[in-house]
């Protein structure tokens, strides 16, 4: 190394001992919360210490970093950009540095940020919290709406996104349960001895929740030449056991995890849906950037654990 090399390595050497890199945990949990409050509890600071300490961030970084936005702090550009590189650093740190490699769920205080759509939260979330309250009581799921490129640009400080299989993603994905499809009508709605058949999903109404484009059930159908009413169109599954309570005339095909979780408390009925459809699924694509969390693995685990137990439950009111 030469001279101005060794000049060079010193400075920076000297510039970083100024910092206070205790700031950068505070700031880390700050940016991954979004509340003083939160990431004070979360590293067992006072609200006033943590404020003081981002305050001592915007300093630092000379960039507000959080900004008020109504009710709720949100990052600016520059916060965005150091919440993958900041985790990233600290885990290494944590692990390659200071040789803790093990995640303890009964001690460990952690949230999980996982992006999904709101169908697969409704049959994932009730086993998961459950066995998450049992086993690792300080461990919570932030739940964020899903964002279908598939990749984490938009949310970078998302830990996980579980991905319909028809939305693709250049990113390594796992496969974490798959499903089928069903009719379902409202519980005054039409009825079908035997179930339904082809002529019958031609002829009732439909109500669609497509995001974008169709599903695989209206898909095949599309394939088959099989044209159907629609009479209406919604964002978010979670709105069709009402539409269909009201609409005695209307159906709708949804998956059949989502389907008996309103069957249960007898909002609707279910039905074999008389056509095939190739397989549906949600797979798991990870962040990057936490490749090497030992939390990561362990949740995992607790999201195929839950995953198998709801495929376990039986149908509800399932009629053939």
């Amino acid at each position: 190394m030469s001279a101005v090399d060794v000049d060079t390595a010193r400075q920076e050497l000297a510039r970083l001992a100024t910092v206070d890199l205790n700031l950068l945990v505070s700031l880390q949990v700050l940016l991954a919360e979004r509340s003083v409050t939160r990431a004070a509890t979360r590293i067992g600071l006072t609200q006033s210490a943590m404020s003081h300490s981002l305050r001592r961030c915007r300093k630092l970084f000379n960039d507000e970093l959080l900004t008020r936005v109504g009710p709720s702090l949100q990052l600016t550009p520059r916060g965005e950009s150091l919440l993958g590189p900041l985790t990233e650093l600290l885990t290494r740190v944590d692990q390659d540095i200071l040789g803790n490699t093990r995640f303890n769920p009964q001690r460990a205080v952690r949230r999980f940020r996982v992006a999904l759509a709101s169908s697969t939260a409704v049959v994932l979330l009730p086993p998961l919290l459950r066995r998450l309250s049992a086993e690792a009581p300080g461990v919570t799921v932030h739940t964020l709406p899903l964002v279908e490129s598939g990749t984490f640009r938009e949310r970078p400080d998302v830990d996980l996104t579980l991905l319909p299989s028809n939305i693709a993603s250049p990113l390594h994905r796992k496969r974490l349960f798959t499903d089928e499809f069903v009719v379902v009508s409202g519980r005054n709605g039409p009825t079908f001895d035997g179930g339904p058949t082809v002529s019958d999903l031609r002829r009732c109404p439909h109500v669609v929740c497509e995001v974008d484009g169709w599903t695989p059930p209206y898909l095949a159908m599309e394939r088959q030449g099989l044209e159907w009413v629609v009479r209406g169109q919604v964002h978010d599954c979670l709105q069709l056991p009402m539409l269909l309570i009201r609409l005695n005339d209307c159906i709708a095909v949804v998956q059949k995890g989502l389907a008996r979780q309103f069957a249960d408390v007898g909002l609707i009925r279910t039905w074999p849906l008389p056509i095939e459809v190739p397989a549906w699924g949600v797979d798991m694509v990870w962040n990057p950037r936490g490749a090497h969390d030992p939390a990561r693995a362990w949740f995992e685990s607790r999201l195929v654990l839950a995953a198998a137990a709801e495929e376990d439950q039986p149908t509800g009111l399932l009629l053939a």
